[in-house]
């Protein structure tokens, strides 16, 4: 309610605020508060609404992106929704280790024209972007990715195949299909070294299960994983080679790779690729090894679960 309190303010002092929340992300917001915000001056729309024509894939097609755009001169973008639970509050899974970016220069014109893009499909008006050009002597070299469906795949599974010495993978949900199954067996066997990070504990307990057989056939071929113990990792990063970093909306689950809207980061500047790396490297501290006595310390009950139908976990 403070967030909410502070867009009404500002709204009042004459900033246009436009807010966008993802319908099945936001099932908390009631007409109630949604109302007050638009009598308030904020406009506000429920993205990627259920279409009765195509009404199974409009209720799964979600938007997981997350932007901020302020007066088209500074953005954000990364793993971050907006909740409690992400300021580390929950008694069950404590602290909330994430990543975030905050973009200036040219790029911000590319995620509010992606914003407005975003926008028009849910509500039908055209707006033009209202980026400031500025000049940046620190300019940074990085890509931004707007993804939906397959796209996703097909652009990690080249990064991957791209690693030649070290690939480093932290995602909170890891049910990886058999291409992206096969792009890592190939690196490791190729000579790559690969870390995986992970949750230990999870706010998706159905998650977990389906990607024990993943996990064990990884760690057999010499591949590394680390649980995330401080809290709930909920991070989506990749580094390859030092050279490459991806920081992304996107989780490691076939809801992310075939029918969410997604953002990526892909980053080529070397100083914030180490600076990554430093943040990894510490959340591994934070972490335990998977191995083979973890594996069987696992209860039958959730092991039997990891035959769970691929429809529930690609669809929730």
């Amino acid at each position: 309610m403070k967030f909410f309190n502070l867009l009404k303010e500002r709204a009042a002092e004459g900033v246009k605020i436009k807010l966008s929340v993802d319908r099945f992300g936001g099932n908390d917001m009631s007409r109630t508060l949604v109302n007050d915000l638009k009598k308030n001056g904020v406009e506000f729309t429920f993205s990627r609404k259920a279409s009765m024509q195509h009404f199974f894939y409009s209720i799964n097609h979600r938007n997981h992106r997350k932007f901020v755009v302020v007066d088209g001169q500074e953005a954000y973008l990364g793993g971050f929704n907006i909740g409690e639970e992400y300021l580390g509050n929950p008694k069950k899974l404590g602290y909330w280790r994430d990543y975030h970016l905050r973009i200036k220069g040219e790029g911000v014109f590319e995620i509010e024209q992606q914003f407005l893009k975003d926008w028009e499909e849910d509500t039908g008006q055209h707006l033009s972007p209202q980026h400031v050009h500025t000049s940046d002597s620190n300019r940074a070299n990085y890509q931004l990715l707007f993804s939906t469906r397959e796209e996703l795949e097909q652009k990690v599974i080249k990064l991957i195949n791209c690693a030649r010495t070290k690939l480093t993978i932290a995602t909170p949900y890891f049910i990886p299909s058999e291409r992206l199954m096969d792009a890592l067996i190939s690196a490791k066997e190729k000579g790559v070294s690969i870390d995986i990070l992970l949750p230990d504990n999870t706010d998706a307990w159905f998650t977990k299960p389906p990607s024990y057989p993943k996990t064990e056939k990884l760690l057999s071929k010499g591949i590394q994983i680390f649980l995330y113990e401080k809290g709930f990792f909920y991070g989506k990063v990749m580094i390859i080679d030092h050279t490459v970093a991806n920081i992304s909306t996107a989780n490691w689950d076939p809801r992310s790779f075939y029918l969410n809207d997604e953002a990526s980061c892909i980053i080529y500047d070397r100083e914030i690729i180490a600076h990554v790396e430093r943040e990894i490297n510490e959340d591994k501290a934070n972490s335990r090894r998977l191995t083979k006595r973890v594996i069987d310390e696992i209860p039958k009950w959730e092991r039997s679960l990891q035959k769970t139908p691929e429809w529930i976990y690609y669809y929730f």
